[in-house]
């Protein structure tokens, strides 16, 4: 499971055992990451993301907002940081199926409707175009062809 191996990879990052149940300060700090990767890679909800270290969800919603407060103070926290960088790379390259909310699946369809519609725009202003300047010459054949023939 993606959850299993997110914490494997903050512990190994980290050198601390997450699943150990202490308040020390580097466990507290390798759990607030391993909370915000899960959260922004997966699409499980806060309850199972917490499940997976025998925490709850208020657990998992109070280490994100520690973790947001790292990168208020980033000079503070330069090594929980860069392992929070590193994973995320790693995580990047895995594509992992999210599933999209009602509202982030509107604004996705709203954008790409709004793309569609710029494109469509444009192709309008590109045959308008060709199309003055085809009645443009058209008229000057026309009229030419009205004194040449006197009509």
């Amino acid at each position: 499971m993606i959850l299993n191996n997110i914490c494997e990879m903050v512990s190994n990052e980290l050198k601390v055992n997450l699943r150990e149940r202490t308040r020390k300060q580097r466990n507290v700090f390798a759990r607030a990451i391993y909370y915000r990767l899960a959260r922004e890679f997966t699409p499980y909800s806060l309850n199972k993301i917490a499940n997976e270290l025998d925490y709850d969800h208020a657990t998992a919603i109070h280490g994100i907002r520690m973790f947001d407060s790292f990168k208020m103070q980033p000079k503070l926290y330069v090594h929980e940081l860069a392992a929070y960088e590193n994973i995320s790379k790693i995580l990047q390259t895995v594509k992992i199926e999210k599933n999209e909310t009602h509202l982030e699946k509107i604004l996705r369809e709203r954008t790409e409707l709004i793309i569609d519609r710029q494109k469509h725009i444009e192709k309008y202003q590109a045959l308008k175009e060709k199309y003055n300047r085809m009645l443009k010459y058209y008229s000057r054949f026309e009229k030419n062809a009205l004194e040449k023939y006197g009509i």
